[in-house]
């Protein structure tokens, strides 16, 4: 596509997560982010697929820090 946004950004991650690459899916979450495009609900939950698939869940929890709110 000559034309991407959030929408395509995360069809295209979730597709490779859904599919068992979950490698692909985190390049191109790497590289969605270059491009400027700031994750969203949709996203968390492929990369964090991608990371269960690839028993790397400390990198997703890296990649989307949770903050504590009870301070």
């Amino acid at each position: 596509m000559e034309t991407h946004d959030l929408i395509v950004w995360n069809s295209v991650i979730g597709a490779f997560a859904q599919n068992s690459d979950g490698d692909e899916a985190l390049n191109l979450f790497k590289r969605m982010k270059r491009c400027g495009f700031l994750a969203d609900q949709a996203t968390l939950t492929s990369v964090l697929r991608a990371c269960t698939g690839l028993a790397l869940l400390e990198l997703g929890r890296q990649a989307f820090p949770v903050r504590n709110h009870h301070n």
